[in-house]
């Protein structure tokens, strides 16, 4: 049995869907403001298990890369590039929503993006927008005493 996640955490909220076989589908959107990386696996368990589902099953990962805030979107992405190489399972990203999204619009996005473009690999998912500091990489690491 396959299972499709989307995340989003580009904004204030947090926003997740669960898509599967079965049809069944949820959704929690909480408003937590700046605590993505605080409740973002728990609130993923907690949605997984209601729909019925274990993490085990995920074999694709829809996300977010923004724009939206940059620590926020960072969260998102990191958490679907862990997701992604500890269960085997596909990267599609998908730009933020200008309106706010509901479970019934995450899920068509996620599905849209999955058939109509190819996933990427772990480290070819990039934010939408510029990293803050584009400087070239020392050519030595840099050393702290």
């Amino acid at each position: 049995m396959s299972v499709m996640i989307a995340i989003d955490t580009s904004g204030k909220d947090l926003h997740l869907a669960v898509d599967g076989p079965l049809g069944s589908q949820g959704a929690t959107e909480a408003a937590q403001g700046k605590r993505h990386s605080e409740v973002l696996l728990n609130t993923l368990d907690r949605l997984l298990a209601d729909c019925g589902y274990e993490k085990t099953q995920i074999t694709a990962v829809v996300v977010c890369v923004g724009p939206g805030g940059y620590t926020s979107t960072r969260v998102g992405m990191v958490t679907a590039k862990a997701l992604g190489l500890a269960l085997g399972a596909k990267l599609w990203p998908v730009p933020a929503s200008e309106q706010p999204w509901t479970t019934q619009s995450l899920i068509e996005t996620a599905r849209r993006v999955m058939q109509s473009q190819p996933s990427v690999p772990g480290h070819g998912l990039e934010p939408a927008y510029p990293r803050p500091l584009d400087a070239k990489l020392p050519s030595k690491p840099l050393r702290l005493e």
